[in-house]
């Protein structure tokens, strides 16, 4: 047993294993700098941390995010400023899905409109009756896209959407 040590520490077999011993280094090192820059190509760490930026307060039902998920609604803007009709009520249905993923995100992923905006929306002061409004006008485009809408009326629906996710707390 003590040869078999010896052995193994002695001076002569560790210089015979050294090119091994560097090699392994190395094969480490390659596949280490590899995962390294694959995580950084890929969109893992940014889906990780924006996942866990979804922080979910179940008590008040409020959603708090980063600013950047207000992009779409800033693609709603774009969509409402225009001159087309067609695109003002692609912001209706836009906005109305924005809420919708909202009212999911916070905990709220059953049941009619009615139910899952009084049970996020806890705020007696604030309008249910509007957004319910907006998301009926939001249901008519869907049904059939070339009905005709006035446009003070898809003004309106998106403004009741707006409300609504400011008072979930999504800006």
């Amino acid at each position: 047993m003590a040869n078999w040590l010896s052995f193994l520490v002695s001076p002569e077999l560790q210089h015979k294993l050294l090119g091994l011993k560097i090699f392994v280094l190395l094969i480490s090192l390659f596949f280490l700098a590899s995962a390294v820059y694959i995580l950084l190509k890929t969109n893992y760490l940014k889906y990780r941390w924006r996942k866990e930026a979804w922080t979910k307060d179940y008590r008040s039902f409020k959603v708090t995010r980063p600013q950047k998920k207000s992009k779409k609604w800033n693609q709603i803007e774009k969509l409402i400023k225009s001159d087309l009709l067609s695109e003002n009520k692609l912001a209706v249905v836009k906005a109305g899905n924005l809420l919708d993923e909202t009212l999911k995100a916070i905990g709220c992923p059953t049941g009619n409109w009615t139910e899952r905006l009084s049970q996020a929306i806890t705020d007696q002061e604030f309008d249910l009756s509007s957004v319910i409004n907006a998301f009926q006008v939001r249901e008519r485009i869907l049904k059939n896209p070339d009905q005709k809408i006035v446009m003070e009326e898809i003004q309106e629906a998106v403004e009741s959407f707006r409300k609504a996710l400011v008072q979930l707390n999504y800006f």
